[in-house]
This record gives structure tokens, C-alpha cells and sequence, in this order.
């Protein structure tokens, strides 16, 4: 499955426009600030923040779906991330922390910990190095 993409940049500032190829699926557009003048998150903050998200919330639908007895669901991860001197992003590995209150069995949650980081994109992107294709387009011309 292949996404759509498109991205500005100005004055420091990337805009990303992104999607599914699919009919009828959600896009999204993210402003990232990426010489340091925080006029909004960086790329990597937007990683960080995304990969909580999307883990969290498969957590949470998985629960829901097979009505299991959990609930006061809560999250902590670090996402160590800095800017090198010269200007690159560098990333340490994401350690997550899920705390989960409920009358289920230590098999349970470990499955369902299981489940949700396997089919969650974000962590399964971080496992794996997927294939990636960048198109850029200058004035409406493609380079």
C-alpha cells in the first residue's frame, strides 16, 4: 500500500501533507520547524508524538473490541531525540511504559501488549526499515 504526499518548505518551516492511497481515507497536515526558531514542532517531536498515539490508541480499540475487563489505561515513553551540530536529527530507541488497571490475567496483558504494538504502524515502521519514495515537484513540475 503506497501513501500520498506533499511537502512545503519555507523560511524554515516544512508543511506535510499526507495519506493513504485509498478512497475516502483520512489526510493530514503537520507543520514541522526545523531550524530552531520553534516557531512549531520538530519532525522528531511529531515521531515521538505519533508512535504514543497510534499505540495507545490500538491498545484502547483492542480492549473495547473484546470487551476486556481493563480500563485507567495510561502511557509513559521517552523518545530520547536531539539536532547534531550539523544540523540532522538523531534518535534513540523509544522505551515505552503502559500501565493498565483490570481483572485480567498477566497472560492478557502481556498479549494485549503484544497485539497492539504488532498492529500499530508506527512501532511496526520502527522495527523495520520500510521502503521509501520521495517525489518532489518544483512550481508543479516534477524533479
Amino acid at each position: 500500500m503506497k501513501g500520498r504526499g506533499r511537502f512545503i518548505f519555507s523560511e524554515g518551516r516544512f508543511r506535510t501533507h499526507v495519506g493513504l492511497n485509498l478512497p475516502g481515507s483520512s489526510t493530514f497536515e503537520f507543520a514541522t520547524d526545523e531550524d530552531g526558531r520553534a516557531t512549531a514542532p520538530t519532525g522528531l517531536a511529531l515521531a515521538a508524538a505519533g508512535i504514543a498515539f497510534c499505540y495507545i490508541t490500538q491498545i484502547s480499540r483492542y480492549i473495547e473490541n473484546m470487551k476486556l475487563p481493563i480500563r485507567g489505561i495510561r502511557l509513559v515513553q521517552s523518545s530520547p531525540f536531539s539536532i547534531s551540530a550539523d544540523g540532522n536529527g538523531v534518535a534513540a530507541p523509544c522505551d515505552t511504559h503502559l500501565f493498565l488497571n483490570g481483572e485480567s490475567t498477566e497472560d492478557t496483558f502481556e498479549m494485549l501488549q503484544r497485539v497492539s504494538a504488532n498492529t500499530c504502524y508506527l512501532h511496526q515502521t520502527m522495527r523495520q526499515s520500510p521502503p521509501l519514495t520521495l517525489r518532489f515537484r518544483l512550481n508543479g513540475q516534477e524533479l
